[in-house]
């Protein structure tokens, strides 16, 4: 394939790519530092990640957009991107949630916008077109390769600094490992590597072209096989069937990814706006074939989203997945259209069509990152709306997703449940829905009882057999030792059994599944102690932990730490404490004695 573009990097000048660098390296340190001493504009979280949206975005849109400094064209992204990459990342602050996901978004969004304006900075090409798709497939090489050969340089750099701060450590010299890891080092350092990568990568076009003439020659070797398993696939379900397909749990999830296999496959090779063709005929009509199928996997990838859709509601995975089918499935229908309806002249069509599509993609990707479409505020209406309605039971509905997985939406979502009239009179609906909102985390446990209140924790607290007194003792054990039977979901039980030197109080899980159950406690003197722990031995005939009948638990006859209830066992491990009670210290003579039985004299050097 060779490489169209009349571009040379080397107008750019290598000080202009390192000043750049630069500029970001320091405007990122900025931004942590004002995290580390927690000012401004950390303390605003959309002004931080406003700002830290413009330091990323910006100068990473000239790293592969620029073509020359002196340009007025150069101001367009100034003043164009600059608010727009503020913006998204504002709200991306405001609702504190989906960083990830935005930050993909817009490292696409940068891409193809930085492709369109490198394209419109060079101008009409030798067949006057300035947007040509040959061109902009050799531009999009280019800056992927940019990007993959820089992210290299700077690894091995780093790796050469790791390198360099073992060797000196290992010679005693440690500041060398300490300066490396200072902020204040990384960032001004990495920036210039970049900047001076940057200067060197681009510079080489005839090796990026070179590099591109590898990778097309095996992607169109590739090709016929990824659309040889899509038509086999396709051929393979009337016989096996859709259920099985939809058993897997990700099976949308396949069917797009060959999608894309093959759309990528077919832009890199079939890019001649001529009608010229790069494989024999049969081949070439084979491929194509296979290009007007895709559809079919977009209509099975939706069907199957959508019953995931009715059965658990919107989630923001599920609503990322919708758009990606859409986005997919505009490509891949139109693909379709176009061979039906253009036939011998779908090629320059379907070009046209990238064109569109992907300016589509950029609009829908700063759509669903900001206030016009969030995906967050979607997802949190859509499952309030299922607990209302009666769809889901408060007992199972996961509050904690609208908590900390939806940001800022699902936050005025549960503050909204508290106050609908349907929930009123559900109690306790009601007490997980303020246990979630009174949460730090999404795993920090919430209190259901305060330990110091023995009354609380009785009340809380299943005992077996039923009845049975438990002294304020224990229970102040059980708040002291097991904490995590005062949080909210928590069940736990408290059996008295019969032991080697008095009563003894188990403490288990109802339900509990695992070889550890819980502690033991025990009364001396008047008060509650610790005795040690207890782990799951097995059973005779039945499962695991979960088959214990604790109102049959009782000390299996001549043991000692032993417990069962006739076909399952437990063992307490005790504390050193209660060994020692169970275990009396044997006399010095008895020891004595038992020595001299069994090895003759002690004494040192009777042997002469």
């Amino acid at each position: 394939m060779t490489d169209t573009t009349n571009t040379s990097t080397g107008e750019v000048g290598r000080l202009g790519w390192i000043l750049l660098a630069l500029a970001q390296g320091t405007m990122l340190y900025a931004l942590y530092l004002s995290t580390t001493e927690a000012v401004w504009p950390a303390t605003d979280l959309r002004w931080l990640y406003g700002l830290y949206a413009v330091a990323l975005g910006l100068p990473g849109f000239f790293y592969l957009g620029l073509e020359r400094w002196r340009d007025r064209r150069n101001l367009w992204p100034l003043l164009g991107l600059t608010p727009v990459l503020f913006w998204v990342g504002a709200h991306i602050g405001w609702q504190d949630s989906g960083e990830l996901g935005a930050a993909a978004s817009l490292a696409l969004v940068v891409f193809i916008l930085a492709l369109f304006f490198r394209c419109w900075c060079l101008g009409p090409d030798a067949t006057g077109r300035v947007f040509r798709f040959e061109r902009m497939l050799a531009l999009s090489w280019q800056q992927c390769l940019v990007l993959a050969l820089l992210g290299l340089f700077l690894l091995v750099f780093w790796l050469l600094l790791v390198l360099c701060a073992a060797l000196f450590n290992a010679v005693g010299v440690s500041w060398v490992e300490s300066l490396f890891e200072e902020a204040w080092f990384i960032h001004p350092v990495s920036a210039l590597i970049v900047g001076w990568g940057l200067a060197l990568i681009r510079e080489r076009v005839t090796l990026l072209a070179a590099i591109r003439s590898v990778c097309d020659g095996l992607i169109r070797a590739l090709l016929p096989l990824a659309a040889l398993i899509h038509v086999l696939f396709l051929a393979a379900l009337p016989f096996v069937g859709l259920e099985q397909v939809w058993q897997t749990g990700h099976a949308s999830a396949l069917m797009m990814s060959l999608t894309l296999v093959v759309l990528f496959g077919f832009n890199a090779v079939f890019t001649a706006d001529d009608g010229r063709l790069p494989y024999p005929q049969e081949l070439n009509r084979a491929v194509l074939i296979a290009v007007a199928l895709l559809p079919v996997y977009s209509v099975l990838a939706a069907w199957s989203l959508s019953v995931r859709v009715e059965q658990y509601g919107l989630s923001v995975d599920r609503l990322w997945a919708a758009v990606l089918q859409v986005l997919i499935a505009g490509f891949t229908l139109g693909y379709a259209l176009l061979l039906m309806w253009r036939r011998a002249r779908a090629l320059t069509a379907m070009h046209a069509l990238n064109r569109g599509m992907a300016l589509v993609v950029v609009l829908v990707l700063l759509a669903v990152n900001t206030p016009i479409a969030d995906l967050r505020a979607w997802a949190a209406s859509s499952q309030s709306e299922r607990l209302l309605s009666g769809e889901v039971s408060g007992e199972v509905f996961d509050f904690d997703y609208l908590r900390f997985d939806l940001g800022t939406y699902g936050l005025q979502a549960l503050q909204r449940l508290q106050s609908a009239p349907e929930l009123a009179d559900d109690d306790a609906t009601l007490a997980r829905l303020e246990a979630s909102l009174g949460k730090e985390s999404r795993w920090a446990p919430v209190l259901r009882v305060d330990g110091s209140d023995i009354a609380e924790v009785a009340g809380i607290v299943t005992v077996i057999p039923q009845g049975a007194q438990v002294p304020d003792a224990i229970l102040a054990q059980l708040a002291e030792f097991s904490p995590f039977c005062l949080h909210v979901g928590s069940d736990c039980q408290l059996v008295k059994v019969a032991g080697p030197r008095g009563e003894l109080w188990f403490e288990m899980s109802n339900g509990a599944d695992t070889r550890w159950l819980g502690n033991v406690f025990g009364l001396r003197n008047g008060k509650g102690v610790m005795l040690g722990e207890q782990f799951w031995i097995g059973c005779r005939d039945r499962g695991d932990a979960r088959s214990l009948r604790p109102e049959q638990l009782s000390l299996v006859p001549g043991s000692v730490l032993l417990f069962g209830d006739g076909d399952c066992a437990l063992q307490v491990k005790p504390t050193p404490d209660y060994l020692r009670e169970l275990l009396p210290a044997v006399p010095p003579s008895t020891a004595e004695s038992e020595a001299s039985s069994r090895g003759g004299s002690a004494t040192p050097g009777s042997a002469g």
